[in-house]
Formats: C-alpha cells, structure tokens, sequence
C-alpha cells in the first residue's frame, strides 16, 4: 500500500507481483488499514488520506492484472498501526457499517465457515 501510494515506487509493485505469478501465486494477503505512521490510511478518526487508499487502489488493480486475489486484512495487533484498541473504535465501527458488516464478530463467523 506504501509503495503503491509512492508512483516513484510503484514499479516494485508490479514487478513483486509478476514474479509472484510467474511462480504460481494465485492468493496473497495485504493490509488495508494503517491508523499511524507514514501513509496512513486514517490520520484522525473520521479522516482519511486520499494518496493512500490510491496507493492500495494501485495494488489491487495491479493484482488483478496478473491473476492474483487478494486478501484484505483490515487490522492487526500493533498499536502503532491501529491494533486491537482500534476494534473498539467509533472509526472502525463506521467501517464495519460501510462495508455492510453488523459487528466484527459477524465478520469473523463470515469468514471462518466452510463452503
């Protein structure tokens, strides 16, 4: 997401995921949320950087390019990025509402059934 939010950076990207293709990677994971730091994806609760959420628009086009889906990991357990005290946040709750989610425990029993 930083490289892709960086057009100076940008050709890593592609490059990282053909040669990920090129050996067969069909999946790979990468992270959508970053509440701290450079490049931050949410700078202040309710407030987002534009440049950012490009950047992570650049990596999943570039993906879908070369036959790669990805994995969106929308938070973590560091608190420099967000952490577990973000889950708890008005800011993520209003995520979870965007993406049409009730509650992260919905979200969780979603993604954790068979099919």
């Amino acid at each position: 997401m930083s490289f892709g939010a960086d057009p100076a950076q940008r050709g890593k990207v592609t490059s990282a995921l053909s040669q990920a293709a090129g050996a067969g990677l069909t999946v790979t994971r990468t992270w959508a949320f970053s509440d701290g730091g450079s490049n931050a994806l949410q700078y202040s609760p309710g407030r987002y950087n534009e440049t950012t959420f490009q950047g992570l628009d650049f990596v999943l086009s570039e993906a879908r390019k070369h036959g790669i889906r990805m994995i969106l990991s929308l938070v973590n357990s560091y608190d420099s990025f967000g952490g577990r005290k973000h889950c708890n946040s008005g800011a993520f709750r209003f995520l979870l509402r965007f993406l049409g989610v009730e509650s992260f425990a919905h979200l969780f029993r979603g993604s954790s059934r068979r099919r």
